[in-house]
């Protein structure tokens, strides 16, 4: 019988929930290409469209800036603030494993996404990002540098409820390939989704290189 040369106990590994994300992004998106780049895209839009299906919102806007993309519903906005036992809730919903409101039909009837898992994924693998989230005349922001808290925010706004993401993910993590996101691929998607999603609009903006900016809407009327 062979020994098993070079595999010990201490080749066994434990990770944190970040690094693990960080290391082996195609556990949670599919892949660590582009394919995986869009995935994470999709996950963020997932959310709001699980918003739309609640009876909250019915526009989503998706804007892109080279990778920097921007997502804008006009939901319910994700909740916030600081539980009893000290915890963050905006900050766990985005960064903490398997936690989240859809876990039980109390909340969603039904998700589009992965239960969470995928803004958790999409915020851990992204070099910077920022989530904003406006709730009856209060707003809570955080960001997040590669998956590490950097600031925390509560404050008073005017602005209408719903969520803001904004992210640019990381070619540390997505390393198969370069980043490159294409408008027409996001503007693809968002098309196949509205026929899904009967009666909610998505409006797609893209600044170019020459600074002027694409826009693009889809809205099925009648889905399929």
């Amino acid at each position: 019988i062979m020994a098993n040369k070079g595999y010990g106990i201490n080749d066994i590994e434990t990770l944190s929930f970040r690094d693990g994300v960080r290391q082996r992004i195609a556990m949670y998106l599919g892949s660590a290409d582009m394919q995986g780049v869009y995935n994470a895209i999709q996950e963020i839009i997932s959310n709001s469209i699980d918003e739309f299906y609640m009876g909250y919102g019915n526009k989503i806007e998706v804007n892109l800036n080279g990778n920097l993309v921007r997502v804008r519903d006009y939901g319910r906005g994700v909740p916030f603030g600081i539980k009893e036992d000290g915890s963050n809730t905006l900050v766990d919903i985005f960064s903490k494993a398997h936690t989240g409101g859809k876990f039980n039909d109390k909340v969603y009837n039904s998700v589009a996404g992965l239960n969470g898992i995928g803004a958790k994924a999409t915020c851990l693998s992204s070099k910077l990002f920022q989530v904003i989230s406006y709730r009856d005349g209060k707003s809570a922001e955080a960001w997040f540098d590669k998956g590490n808290l950097t600031s925390y925010e509560e404050k008073d706004t005017t602005e209408a409820n719903g969520t803001v993401v904004v992210f640019e993910l990381d070619p540390e993590v997505y390393n198969l390939e370069p980043i490159d996101i294409q408008f027409d691929t996001l503007c693809e998607r968002c098309k196949n989704l509205s026929y899904l999603t009967k009666g909610l609009t998505f409006e797609l903006g893209n600044r170019t290189s020459l600074g002027k900016t694409q826009k693009v809407t889809y809205c099925a009327k009648n889905g399929l």
